[in-house]
Parts: structure tokens; C-alpha cells; sequence
């Protein structure tokens, strides 16, 4: 299981090294926050992924939570995230530069949208690698030209003959 957090105490960090300890000895595998996250040069060697909505290095204690406000935990509900809602059971994927959340039901299609866009990245960058401009691998790509077509509307325009 993954642990989904929203924070709404301003100034208050609610998952670091120490969080990320008691959430894998109670059997959880990583993270989402909405809200600041620190100590992530830990993490990699906790082997707990942690994603927040940004990165704060010092916290306010929890006995300085401004009046109004207060430490809520809830278990099985959806969280919304950055405007994106986690829902209990979806599936958790992500890389350094973020995540996604699928639900079970798309997954089987997620993956062929990713594999297809692979396969895509993996010609391209075959062809940069022979010497080709960005440009000519779009163009000798038939997939490739198509969704550079759709995107804009119009034609590819011509290369000019010198940079």
C-alpha cells in the first residue's frame, strides 16, 4: 500500500525520513503528499519512494499548528493531489520527475499507450543517433510525421537549406 497524505497545516512538513521509517515498519512501500515532504537525499537508501508538492527543509512542531487547524488521519477515501484524485486501490507509477494514478481498470490500456510511445521515442532516437536532425527523423517516420500533422494542423514546413 501506498500512503496518501493532504496537508492543510501551513509550515507543517508532514513526511520525512522519520515518517517514511514508521509508514515501512508498518508495511507501507511509499508516499504521495500533498503539501512539503524533506529529507529526500535519505530516501533513495530507505528504498521508500516519497513524492510532495514541494520540498521543505524545516518544519513547524506539532504542538505549533495554528489554531483552526489540527492532525487528521482518515484511511480508504480519495485525496486529491496537485488537482488529480487518488482513489483507494488505484495503481501507483512513477519516476523522478512524478507519478500517476490508474485506476485498475485502465491499466491494461495505460501500458499500451506507454509501450506504443516507447517504441515511438526508441526509433526517433535511434535515427538522431545516425546523424539526423530532429526534423528529418520526423519526417521519415510515417507515426511519427502523422501525430506532428494532427498536433498543429498544418504541413511540417521545410527545413531551410542552412542553420
Amino acid at each position: 500500500a501506498v500512503l496518501v497524505i493532504r496537508n492543510e497545516v501551513p509550515g507543517f512538513t508532514c513526511m520525512g525520513s522519520g515518517g517514511a521509517r514508521v509508514a515501512l515498519a508498518h508495511g507501507y512501500v511509499g508516499s504521495v503528499v500533498d503539501g512539503s515532504i524533506r529529507d529526500t537525499q535519505e530516501m533513495p537508501d530507505l528504498d521508500f519512494p516519497l513524492y510532495g508538492t514541494s520540498v521543505r527543509p524545516h518544519s513547524i512542531l506539532i504542538d505549533q499548528v495554528p489554531p483552526g487547524k489540527s492532525i487528521y488521519f482518515e484511511l480508504g477515501v480519495p485525496v486529491e493531489i496537485a488537482g488529480i484524485s487518488i482513489t483507494p486501490r488505484d495503481i501507483i507509477v512513477s519516476d523522478n520527475d512524478g507519478l500517476m494514478a490508474i485506476a485498475p481498470a485502465h491499466l491494461e490500456a495505460v501500458v499500451a499507450e506507454a509501450e506504443k510511445i516507447t517504441s515511438l521515442e526508441g526509433r526517433l532516437f535511434a535515427r538522431l543517433a545516425t546523424g539526423m536532425t530532429f526534423r528529418e527523423c520526423v519526417l521519415a517516420d510515417s507515426e511519427f510525421a502523422a501525430l506532428a500533422k494532427a498536433g498543429s494542423g498544418e504541413p511540417l514546413p521545410t527545413p531551410p537549406k542552412e542553420y
